[in-house]
């Protein structure tokens, strides 16, 4: 019977967590888990309740402004107390999350690298639209109507949108189901704070607070192009 043992470390220190074992392995060759941390270990996450404190109520339409600071630009998750139970779980790296808003702010894009020592490597995406709703300025309403699967841990192996040029057989599956899962009702963030390259939402089902910051010079994943699947 396996048996969970506290073993996870960071670059600089060290943190517990939780490693799978077997009687008879040896101490050297116990599988270790991805550490929770979800921001990119290049990315620097920011004190995010003092953010919120400095910049809450410094805007009378949140959610516009931070549509209008997003445009064409990639945003990177820097802490999301959710993603990281959900990384304590399910034993998977989810790093890094990406958001991306197009050029005319049409297209919303949703990427996250997971690591699973069953499953490998790989992105999993979708794609929408990111608004602010109609009844408070200072929510936004993600619809996300096209859904696809990229393996491999590399940027290069992610498709920054499911144009027709590039979507196959697996996304159409992919894309159903994700539309089946996909519930719009609970897809409304709250803006708390935002500034030009910061900002903070909240995801109200768990009552978590995500905090993103923009990526400087992201190449081929900054301001994704491309037209996403018609919903049918």
């Amino acid at each position: 019977m396996p048996r969970l043992i506290a073993s996870c470390s960071h670059a600089g220190g060290h943190r517990r967590g939780l490693t799978a074992s077997r009687p008879g392995f040896s101490r050297g060759r116990r599988p270790r888990l991805p550490c929770s941390r979800v921001a990119p270990p290049d990315i620097e996450p920011f004190p995010v309740a003092e953010f919120v404190k400095s910049n809450a109520g410094s805007s009378i339409s949140p959610a516009k402004d931070s549509l209008l600071a997003g445009r064409g630009s990639t945003w990177v998750v820097v802490s999301a107390p959710h993603i990281e139970t959900g990384e304590r779980i399910l034993s998977t790296k989810f790093s890094p999350v990406l958001y991306t808003l197009s050029e005319d702010g049409s297209t919303f894009a949703s990427s996250v690298r997971y690591e699973n020592a069953i499953f490998g490597k790989g992105w999993l995406s979708a794609s929408g639209t990111c608004e602010a709703d109609d009844e408070d300025p200072g929510t936004l309403v993600v619809d996300f109507n096209a859904f696809w699967w990229d393996r491999g841990g590399e940027r290069s192996d992610l498709r920054p949108s499911l144009s027709r040029e590039v979507a196959n057989a697996t996304d159409s599956l992919i894309t159903a189901l994700g539309r089946l899962g996909f519930v719009k009702g609970l897809s409304k963030f709250p803006v708390l704070a935002v500034a030009e390259d910061r900002a903070v939402f909240r995801f109200p089902p768990l009552s978590s607070d995500i905090a993103i910051r923009r990526l400087e010079g992201s190449g081929e994943i900054a301001g994704a192009r491309g037209a996403i699947l018609d919903r049918r």
